[in-house]
């Protein structure tokens, strides 16, 4: 009697001669059989991959440097609470942004920064170590005191 081969049982793929006669193979469908050589790897087509590859990498490190060096760059000033002050504030809250981002990264202050509002130049003084700028005529502004310590480096206006 022929039985006839059948080219899958259950998953398991089964090789071997047509008539049912020899060794049979059997083995997995995603796992190839001994016989069966895997297809030789394209060299110029591996070092393409690799080429397209780094050059994406490249772009995606170019496109977003810009974002990179906005995040060490001093922040804009934050206001909590309410506060009554006038626009040149905003000016000279700014100025004491830019003087203590200068101070902590070692650069020497500007002389030509002055208050906007008195045209005086900025306060320093020096306490155990923590350098305070301070605007001199706060009262221009609407406020009691303006001012930023080094240790905190925030602007606050009283």
């Amino acid at each position: 009697m022929v039985v006839p081969m059948i080219d899958s049982i259950n998953g398991v793929r089964v090789r071997g001669v047509t008539d049912g006669s020899g060794p049979r193979h059997y083995a997995a469908r995603h796992t190839p059989l001994h016989n069966e050589v895997r297809p030789a790897a394209h060299p110029r087509r591996r070092l393409a991959v690799a080429s397209v590859l780094c050059l994406l990498s490249l772009v995606v490190m170019t496109a977003s440097a810009p974002s990179t060096f906005a995040s060490s760059a001093p922040s804009e000033p934050l206001y909590t609470g309410t506060a009554t002050l006038n626009k040149s504030a905003d000016a000279c809250l700014a100025n004491l942004w830019k003087l203590i981002a200068d101070k902590s990264e070692g650069l020497p202050s500007e002389s030509d920064v002055v208050c906007p509002a008195s045209g005086k130049p900025y306060v320093y003084t020096q306490y155990q170590g923590v350098t305070t700028i301070s605007c001199p005529d706060p009262a221009r502004h609407g406020a009691v005191s303006i001012s930023v310590r080094s240790d905190t480096k925030v602007p606050v206006a009283r």
